[in-house]
Parts: structure tokens; sequence; C-alpha cells
């Protein structure tokens, strides 16, 4: 499109651990999901001079949930990249 184009999506996954201690009753097993939200943005949006850039804004939300405690978290990203071609 003239202005730009949006991204999204979501993941989750799984995971069980094979139990490495012999003493331990329990088996870790996580469950992790991971949220992006992507856009991308043409300069002309901002002005008609800019046609030869664009700016990308990203960011992501990882959660991992463990039957372990220490194993939880949770994880923030964000991105800025800005493109500018000097030439056709």
């Amino acid at each position: 499109s003239d202005w730009g184009r949006l991204n999204a999506s979501i993941a989750g996954t799984n995971t069980k651990y094979p139990n490495t201690e012999v003493t331990s009753q329990m088996i870790r097993r996580d469950s992790r999901q991971r949220t992006r939200v992507g856009m991308q943005v043409n300069g002309t949006l901002l002005s008609p001079h800019l046609s030869a850039m664009t700016i990308d804004f990203s960011g992501s939300i990882t959660r991992n949930d463990s039957n372990i405690r220490q194993y939880d978290y949770k994880r923030n990203d964000a991105s800025l990249l800005v493109n500018y071609r000097l030439a056709d």
C-alpha cells in the first residue's frame, strides 16, 4: 500500500523436559507464548520528499510459564529501524 504494512503474530509452545535429578519427583513442563507486532511506514506518509525512506517499528512479549517457579520469566523487546535508499 501507499503508507506501509502491519504484521502481527502469536506463537506458542509446550515443552516437557526429562527428569535429570534422580531424587526429584517433579518433571519440568514449560508453556511459552510470544506475541509480536510490527509496522512498516513509508516516508511519504511524513513528507512527499521522503519517498526513499522506510521506518520499521516492532515489539514483542515473550512469556514462559513453568511448573518450576525459577524458570518463569517475561521479556519485552522493542526495535526501531530506519532505512534510506540513496540511489534508484
